[in-house]
């Protein structure tokens, strides 16, 4: 969970950064997802969650290593921002443990770390849903629109990047 949290708010930094981050976090998000599920569908037998990891793992970062478009960059950081909410929340739940048993410092380090990662969660709930929002519109990049008329009809938030007009 951790190498997913820190990937994908390493995804968000710059360009150069996101390039060898998004297969990481990638890679790292469907072995949690595989050993979760491949665990899940086989009576939580540790050997098939294992196998679930492996596979999800390398089945993730192939896919965005080769996959590289802003969509694959969203869904990874929806997905990451999953991983950092349940880091956040088991981190969370130590600190408080720590709390309870006297120990103050660790506690107080462990709470602190667990709110940090809340704020990357919703920085990547943010940034993908900006993402998303993006790939909504309708895309009319180096299309030939000299003979169309829009009457009544709203094109903000349209791609129209290189259009051919009057």
């Amino acid at each position: 969970m951790a190498i997913a949290a820190g990937s994908t708010f390493l995804q968000r930094l710059s360009w150069r950064v996101a390039v060898l981050a998004q297969p990481l976090a990638g890679l790292a998000i469907a072995a949690l997802m595989g050993f979760f599920y491949g665990g899940r569908l086989t009576d939580n037998s540790p050997t098939w969650a294992l196998v679930g990891a492996i596979a999800g793992g390398l089945g993730g970062s192939l896919v965005t290593l080769f996959i590289r478009t802003l969509l694959m960059a969203s869904i990874v950081g929806l997905l990451g921002a999953s991983a950092a909410y349940g880091l956040a929340f088991l981190l969370w739940v130590s600190g408080s443990n720590l709390f309870t048993t006297g120990t103050w410092g660790r506690g107080l380090a462990i709470a602190a770390v667990a709110v940090v990662l809340v704020g990357v969660t919703f920085g990547n709930l943010l940034d993908g849903v900006r993402s998303l929002k993006s790939h909504a519109a309708t895309s009319f990049r180096q299309a030939d629109l000299r003979n169309c008329t829009f009457s009544d009809t709203p094109v903000t938030g349209c791609d129209v990047t290189r259009v051919i007009r009057r």
